[in-house]
């Protein structure tokens, strides 16, 4: 392999990874001129004149391995003209299982000339960066990823998958499909993760303040209580998604792993918002949407249980405490990176919009 390509301008682990390991393969990233990434990667360290950046197409044909890293939308928009400018026998990578769905939608599959794999971070871009920087100084932290082969025409796409996942800073990676990929990040990070901690933290803020709370205390009080709340919509999903044959790995990285080493670190930061706006455009979207079903089920059936002083349920309570997923979440969790996430004021792994220190 000499070439590599990315549709996207966050590539600094993979190149830095193979500058450390003194590789000659040559990572480019596709773009299209003039858009606001390109300047982005210019300022990462990517440049026309070394040929390390330039359009999308002039680049696409020639390399050996293309990482397919831009949006769902963009991907469901584009993959006809990015299929037919990628050489045979070549492999595509992803970064999340999307584009496998939105094809069997249609009946339809990737080409068989070509190698397709996935790697997938349980967790979002700025961290997956944020971890990898500090774990070269701290016994290689990292974010834990899964990967998948769903086509491979030379025997080589498990290597390369593996290579990819070890060098985006990965300390665990385990096995998964497309399939089960995109269905639990999407069930998981865009619906729990984020919809419900948006939409929990809206709702109590919002009863507290209609109860007479000032604004200050209502939002310390709402920091107090989420826990409490993620935690049971976290026990749903691992049911959920261990009922649909995903593996404890899976269940548990994109379930409570994610979680606390990506996302809860931003919110702790900077709050909620700030945890939402620096994910993928159609996380932003999901969390947005699912919110707002999670408001209405609190105010309308939670709530109105608590003032009416129903009993708990203990047997939900007694199950919970003798899940099997526990020993399953023991063991993970010893292969956490080594290190907390730091997000300080002034981060600047961040998105660009959001690198005002402050608020």
């Amino acid at each position: 392999m000499r070439n590599i390509i990315l549709f996207h301008f966050r590539a600094q682990n993979l190149r830095d990874s193979l500058a450390e390991a003194k590789s000659d393969i040559v990572v480019k990233i596709g773009l299209r001129k003039g858009s606001r990434s390109f300047s982005e990667a210019r300022a990462a360290g990517f440049s026309e004149e070394n040929g390390t950046l330039s359009d999308i197409w002039e680049t696409i044909s020639g390399s050996d391995l293309v990482l397919l890293l831009i949006s769902d939308a963009a991907q469901a928009d584009n993959y006809e003209e990015i299929f037919k400018h990628t050489k045979p026998n070549s492999i595509l990578g992803l970064s999340h299982g999307f584009l496998l769905g939105h094809l069997q939608s249609m009946g339809l599959d990737f080409p068989k000339n070509m190698s397709v794999i996935a790697v997938c971070p349980k967790g979002m871009g700025p961290s997956v960066r944020r971890l990898y920087v500090q774990g070269k100084e701290i016994n290689g932290a990292g974010i834990n990823s899964s990967f998948g082969v769903h086509q491979d025409v030379d025997g080589k796409a498990t290597d390369v998958a593996l290579g990819w996942s070890v060098a985006l800073g990965s300390p665990f990676t385990f096995a998964t499909t497309l399939e089960q990929e995109y269905k639990s990040d999407i069930f998981g990070e865009r619906g729990i993760l984020l919809g419900a901690v948006h939409g929990i933290v809206e709702t109590l803020f919002r009863r507290y303040t209609e109860n007479g709370m000032s604004e200050d205390l209502a939002y310390k009080n709402t920091v107090e209580c989420i826990t409490g709340n993620i935690s049971k919509t976290i026990s749903t999903q691992i049911e959920v998604l261990r009922k649909k044959g995903h593996s404890y790995s899976e269940i548990i990285n994109e379930s409570v792993i994610e979680a606390v080493d990506s996302l809860n670190p931003f919110m702790h930061a900077r709050g909620v918002s700030f945890m939402v706006d620096n994910c993928s455009t159609t996380t932003r979207l999901g969390s947005r949407k699912w919110a707002s079903r999670f408001d209405y089920i609190l105010t309308q059936w939670a709530f109105v249980a608590v003032d009416n002083g129903d009993p708990i349920d203990q047997d939900l309570i007694s199950n919970f405490l003798s899940d099997p997923v526990h020993g399953a979440m023991e063991v993970c969790a010893r292969l956490r990176p080594t290190v907390d996430i730091s997000v300080p004021p002034d981060a600047d792994f961040v998105r660009p919009e959001l690198r005002q220190s402050g608020n």
